[in-house]
Parts: structure tokens; sequence; C-alpha cells
């Protein structure tokens, strides 16, 4: 599940609002416990970290791999006529990606 919300960010001066769809390179996901204080792997073996190694609902992605594990791929820009607060699902995610490509 993915949020939208735009009463958290300004738009431009034009009313003009940017968000950036971005690919995730995951490699070799390491368990994170919950409340956990990690700030990077603990292993060199790991390139990331995830909450739960069977059903994953939160990634997180070191900053030392933000650079070559995060990559942005397009950037929508929206007007809108009021406030947004919505919740999407993985599968439009996909499926914007895919009539994007």
């Amino acid at each position: 599940m993915y949020i939208l919300s735009t009463r958290s960010i300004k738009p431009d001066a034009n009313g003009e609002y940017y968000l950036f769809l971005c690919q995730i390179i995951l490699g070799t996901p390491e368990q994170i416990a919950q409340g956990a204080r990690q700030y990077a792997p603990s292993t060199e073996g790991f390139d990331n970290g995830i909450d739960d190694n069977e059903n994953p609902k939160c990634y997180i992605i070191w900053t030392a791999n933000m650079s070559t594990h995060i990559i942005p791929r397009y950037l929508v820009t929206f007007k809108v006529s009021e406030p947004i607060d919505c919740k999407f699902s993985s599968k439009l995610v996909h499926e914007i990606f895919v009539s994007l490509s």
C-alpha cells in the first residue's frame, strides 16, 4: 500500500507538485528488529533492511547504498484543486510503471 498526501509538501510558484517514481534495487535483505537503531548492515553481505523476511512491508535502503540502489526513473508533475490524502495499491504502482515503459 502506498500513500500520497499533499499536506506535507508545498507546491511551486505555478501550483505544481512533483513526485519522483524510483526503481529500487533490493539486493540481499537483512531482517531488522522493530525499534532497532541500526543504521548500516550488520555485515557486508547485506544490501538493505526489511521488517519481515516472509512478508516485508518496510524496506530500508542504507545511506551508503542510496546513490547506487535508488534510481529515479520518472518525475511526475501535477496540480490539485484541494489537498490530497489517498492510498493506492502496489498493483496500481506496477501498472503505472509498465504503462510508462
